[in-house]
């Protein structure tokens, strides 16, 4: 899969969580992390109650030109997903949590996906 592939895969598995939040998490664009302030460095990213969770989604795709998207989908799994779960989105994490397994079993070398699976 390609660079702009996962890209487009973690913004997919974003916009599960907010799906599934029961209106307590969005996806916000240009603005500041804790306000609905315009900031134009900014990208897309989630909040949840009006809280920044994680980096901007398209940011996470740029650093997979530095290293694998092994680490990547780490990354993203511990920024994303586990404050997910710890704001009590249950639903978000279960609906996103699928489809981060499922594509870390598209890139971790085998010897790894045990792992990986446990983090779940």
């Amino acid at each position: 899969m390609t660079v702009s592939k996962y890209r487009t895969q973690l913004m997919a598995i974003a916009q599960e969580i907010v799906d599934a939040s029961s209106g307590r998490a969005r996806l916000a664009f240009n603005e500041e992390d804790e306000s609905k302030g315009e900031l134009k460095d900014s990208a897309h990213f989630i909040k949840v109650d009006e809280r920044r969770v994680g980096k901007d989604i398209e940011l996470y795709g740029c650093e997979a030109g530095l290293v694998d998207w092994e680490i990547i989908f780490a990354v993203f799994f511990e920024e994303v997903l586990l404050p997910i779960r710890r704001s009590g989105l249950e639903d978000s994490y279960q609906a996103a949590a699928a489809s981060l397994k499922k594509l870390g079993h598209e890139v971790f070398k085998p010897n790894l996906i045990q792992e990986w699976d446990e983090l779940f």
